[in-house]
Formats: C-alpha cells, structure tokens, sequence
C-alpha cells in the first residue's frame, strides 16, 4: 500500500504542475469558445490517472523546475532494468515525506510513511462515501416526480439537472416557460450527447484519489465550469439572438427557494453569475480563432502529456553536465582517497552481471546507487565483512539486504529473488548473501547497490566496485 501511496503522490506532483499549465493556457483562449478550455483538462486527467508516457522535446517536463538536489520528482522515465522505485522510498518531493521516511529505521514495523498512507485511504473512504450516499438521496428524493416526455421528468425542483450515468434521465422544475423549457432541455440534451455524466463520474473518482492535493479541487471545479459553460455556448449558437432569454432563464433558475442539489454526481445550473456573464458576450468566432485555439490545445497537450527527453551521455556544453560530471569527479577523488573502508569483493561476478547504470542525476532525479544487470538467481556477494540486516519495509526496493561494515559504511542490495542470510548474522567478504531477481517497482532482473554512510548520505560505490574488480 506504501508504494501505491507514493505513486499517487509521484503522479499528483507531475499532475499539480500540468494543472497549473492548463490554468495559463485558459487565460490564452479567454476569448475562444469554452469547449477548447473543457478539452484541455483531458491531459489533467491523463496525468492523474497514467504513471507512463513517452519523451518529448516539447515537454513543458524539460524546463527542470527547482534545482537538481531538491528535484520533486523524474518526469524522464525508467530505462530498462533499472528501478522504477530507486530514491522514490526518499525521494517523493514533499519534504515532510522524505524526512519521515529518511529518519524511519530501515526495519520498522510501521513508519511515518504507513501512518499516512492509512489517512490517504480514509480519506479516499469517506469521499467514496459521501459521493455514494448523496446520489442515493438524490435519487431516493426524485421518486417523487411526472414524466414529461422520452427521459424527461418534471419534480418539485429550483433548477434543471441531469440524474444517472449509462440511461440519465433530465429533471425539469414544474411550471417553466415553453422557451424556457426548451432552453433547459437543449442544454442538458447537450451534457448528456458529450457523455459528461460519465466524464464528470470518473473525474470525481480521480478527485477521490488525488483528494490531498488542493490543486485537484481547482481543477474539479474549473473543469466543471468549462463544462457548463462550453454546453451553454452550444445552445446558444442554435439559437438567433438568444443571449438575454438565456441569461434571463439561468437568473430565474438561481432564484427559487425549493430543494437544491447536493450531489457532486449530478449536473445543476451552477456558478450562474459566471455564466450570464459569458453568455451575454458569447458570438460566433471567426475560422482563424477557432484555427488558433485547435493549435493551442494541441500544443498544450502535447507538451503537458509528454515526459522530459532524458539528457544523452554524449551531449556536451551545458552547464548542467558540466556540474554533475565536476560532481562525479570529486566522488571518484574522494572514494579513491578513503582509506577507511574499501571493497574486500565485487557483488557480482562481472562475468554473470553487468554495471549498467551509474549513481548521479538523470534528468533531475539522483540514482543513489549503481545497477548491474544480470539473470534471475545470480549470487550477489557481501563486499565486506559485517552484520546483515534484512529490512522488514523496504518499500519499493523489494527484497533487501543491508549490511552495516562497522566503520559508518553500510551497502545495500535491493530487488532480490532471494535472501541467503539472517537477520543479525555475520558475513564476511565474499560470502553469497542473496540472488538476483526483480522484486518491488524493477523493469527487469538486477542488482540496485547503494554505498551508504551513518549520516545516511550516499557515496558513488562505482569506484570501490572498479578497484575490487582490478
């Protein structure tokens, strides 16, 4: 659940940012019709519901926001055989979460991580609840109510609305106007043509599993203003100089003092000031805005929906590469310097396994370790003398073992097939401690090896592993 948790918070980060992209491109369009302003929030909804895409140049991903050391999360992908979790267990962008899970003992039954992914859960509960038993109220309530025509009724109501999913049914207020009642139809005739009941259920279901982020809220109730709005501009462009009696009809709607909805389920007339105001101003647009507006769209989703192209390893120039590759020379000094604590054996046979990724930043996201690629079951072996530790969460890294060398350095093998050693018990260099495998959030089969200090930073282990394999 821990995992499921932190993908949720991984996905609502990149999520938040796409929000706020789609928020700027909606006062871009202000002056085009509301439908283009609706369709942008199906990259919202992509980005909430799909942990994957694909690179983009395009990508708004690219702009690296905040500095590398503290980046909130890696928008570049996973390549093959490499972990989709390794520095996710630390690494979730809220500085709360990663303290908690930093400070939280590698063996602990329940940590501060647990803790709140038991509140996310509740949380998720009582929406679901609350969703579920409004709608049954509602729809308890509208018992009490005349068939006009087809799926049309009329009830005891102060505003149309819509009810139901795969058949809705429109509930009119008794007493409308003949105008007014064929405004009333056409415009919720329009919701139910787009399928929105069923777009509106699935976008409160994503509501229910991002609740934490205020963001998400915004985008609910932004998302469900375009909708009406973009239905209001339909029936408005099937009518000749319709503005005022559509605004007249929304006012009066507004106006009544009998049982309203109470259900995020259900469509009302809603945000009424908002919508008279964009009605009165509503005109057909020309070929060339609506041209402008469908080139925008596009862009937007492309470059909200697309992750950050992966920096090559031959790309050369930038300051940013000239920093991490500055950075990874003085680790490579500073390990070659340390005298304290060197690698007695390699963790791998290097004619079973192969050192396919290094430790560093990638796109904004640091590898905290080095991963060598290898067939299910290959041994991996302690590199030195020590206590092994069998960590009772590990979270995303799968099976692990940890191995405390008694002079502040502790190394780490993550995403076994097997464990070979108990908890407490003393290795020494060269003894099989474990095989290689893919368990927790790996692509493929291999060894994550991470060269810890006390103090719980990390150290390139790809230096001492060169100078065992000499």
């Amino acid at each position: 659940m821990t995992d499921i948790f932190l993908q949720i918070i991984q996905m609502s980060i990149s999520a938040g940012y796409v929000i706020l992209a789609v928020l700027l491109c909606r006062l871009v369009l202000i002056g085009a019709p509301k439908k283009f302003s609706y369709a942008l929030w199906s990259v919202v909804a992509f980005r909430l519901l799909c942990p994957f895409s694909f690179g983009s140049v395009l990508s708004v991903f690219n702009l690296h926001f905040g500095s590398s050391e503290n980046a909130i999360v890696d928008f570049s992908g996973v390549p093959a055989g490499q972990s989709e979790a390794e520095g996710s267990s630390v690494n979730t962008g809220i500085p709360v979460l990663s303290a908690a899970q930093e400070a939280a003992p590698a063996h602990s039954a329940v940590t501060a991580i647990d803790i709140l992914a038991w509140i996310w859960l509740i949380g998720i509960a009582a929406l679901l609840a609350y969703g579920i038993i409004s709608y049954v109220r509602l729809k308890h309530k509208m018992q009490i109510s005349m068939t006009l025509k087809d799926n049309i009724r009329q009830a005891d109501i102060r505003s149309p609305f819509i009810l139901g999913f795969l058949k809705p049914t429109i509930y009119l207020p008794f007493g409308l106007d003949p105008e007014v009642e064929d405004i009333a139809i056409a415009h919720e005739s329009c919701h139910i043509r787009r399928k929105d009941p069923i777009i509106k259920l699935l976008s409160f279901a994503l509501l229910i599993l991002h609740w934490f982020n205020p963001l998400c809220w915004l985008a609910f109730y932004e998302m469900e203003k375009d909708m009406e709005m973009s239905c209001d501009e339909y029936v408005l462009s099937q009518y000749e100089d319709a503005q005022k009696r559509y605004s007249l009809a929304l006012l009066s709607f507004s106006m009544g003092k009998k049982f309203s909805l109470a259900s995020p389920l259900a469509f009302g007339e809603n945000n009424i000031k908002e919508r008279i105001v964009n009605a009165m101003k509503y005109k057909r647009v020309s070929k060339l805005l609506t041209i402008a507006a469908v080139l925008v769209c596009a862009l937007t989703i492309v470059a909200c929906g697309t992750n950050g192209m992966t920096v090559s390893a031959d790309t050369e120039g930038t300051a940013a590469e000239a920093t991490e590759a500055t950075a990874a020379a003085e680790t490579s000094a500073a390990a070659e310097a340390d005298e304290e604590f060197q690698f007695e054996n390699v963790p791998i046979d290097p004619e079973e396994g192969t050192l396919t990724s290094g430790y560093g930043y990638r796109s904004g996201k640091k590898h905290e370790g080095v991963d060598f690629a290898a067939e299910e079951g290959t041994p991996i072996y302690a590199v030195a003398d020590g206590k092994a530790t069998i960590p009772e969460n590990p979270g995303g890294f799968g099976k692990t073992v940890m191995i405390d060398h008694g002079n502040g350095y502790i190394t780490f093998y993550a995403h076994c097939a097997s464990i070979d050693v108990n908890d407490g018990a003393q290795v020494k260099a060269g003894d099989q401690i474990a095989t290689v495998g893919k368990t927790g959030k790996a692509t493929g089969e291999h060894l994550h090896l991470e060269l810890r200090k006390a103090d719980g930073s990390t150290v390139d282990p790809e230096p001492y592993y060169e100078a065992a394999n000499k």
